[in-house]
């Protein structure tokens, strides 16, 4: 008796889930770089370059990742309060100066889950706001004084302001005076 040959995670491809999953957990786990693993998995006899293992990665993602993200948006836009913010970051090949994560936070005192979403924009445009969050949600937004949080990207949202950005300007007048 023997046991069926499992199919592969992707057609035409020799990477199982675990090298899948331990080349996952070397790149973002252990911050190692696919060129370095490249030189791994050859010393263990797999001929697996950084690009197959990008690849992999990003297919993976894609397949098994969505479904869960895309779970965890919609439990997302379901909570009444939500804390929002963006912060650039540069993307080597992206050909612009900055980039956006766009961090999301269901906070413990008023949510049903605890919920922490990242969104990736080439843009701090304001309409990543509605692409996330969808233009029907009508819970409040606690965030920065970015102009893009507004009325006309989620009209039935209520705004908040996030107390640290308001404690900044306290700061600096603070700094500002003399004793």
């Amino acid at each position: 008796v023997t046991a069926k040959t499992p199919s592969p995670l992707f057609n035409h491809s020799y990477i199982s889930s675990s090298i899948l999953a331990t080349i996952a957990a070397n790149k973002f786990d252990l911050a190692v770089p696919f060129n370095r693993q490249e030189r791994m998995w050859q010393a263990a006899n797999l001929e697996l370059d950084s690009k197959q293992m990008a690849n992999a990665v990003i297919k993976g993602a894609k397949r098994f990742l969505k479904p869960l993200s895309d779970y965890l948006v919609n439990q997302l836009r379901q909570e009444k309060v939500v804390h929002m913010d963006e912060t650039p970051f540069q993307v080597l090949d992206s050909g612009k100066s900055k980039s956006y994560f766009w961090a999301l936070r269901t906070p413990k005192e008023f949510a049903k889950h605890q919920i922490a979403y990242f969104h990736y924009a080439p843009t701090r445009s304001g309409k990543v706001i509605s692409d996330v969050l969808t233009p029907d949600y009508m819970g409040a937004v606690m965030c920065d004084g970015y102009r893009g949080y507004g009325q006309e990207q989620l009209p039935k949202a209520t705004f908040g302001s996030c107390l640290i950005h308001i404690r900044r300007p306290f700061i600096e007048l603070v700094k500002g005076l003399t004793l």
